[in-house]
């Protein structure tokens, strides 16, 4: 199953490069995923299209199931700049360990991007 939801992802991933509107379709083809990077793929792509609420729901999901690229997203997104300069350590923290998680795996679910 890990594989179907990689190859998904992949699909998904071509899809928000195109900004091609079938990514809506192939996320909603299961009710639910296991793998964070779809969420955080599907959430991406409804803040590119206007719907930041879904997407920072979908973007929460996906750091709920270990996508640390999806919590580093939202720390950017839900916070003025201030905030996010206090914020700073604890990005470059996350940032490091996801730099570290992809060196160690490509694959790793935590690090798809």
């Amino acid at each position: 199953e890990k594989s179907d939801e990689l190859a998904i992802f992949n699909i998904l991933k071509l899809l928000y490069i195109e900004n091609d509107r079938r990514l809506e379709a192939v996320f909603h083809e299961r009710d639910c995923w296991n793998l964070g990077a779809i969420y955080m793929q599907y959430g991406c792509a409804k803040i590119r299209w206007g719907d930041k609420t879904g997407g920072l729901t979908m973007l929460r999901t996906a750091e709920a199931k270990g996508n640390v690229y999806a919590a580093i997203r939202l720390i950017h997104l839900e916070n003025n700049i201030a905030r996010r300069i206090v914020l700073l350590p604890k990005v470059a923290k996350m940032s490091l360990d996801w730099y570290r998680a992809k060196m160690k795996d490509p694959d790793d679910e935590r690090v798809l991007t």
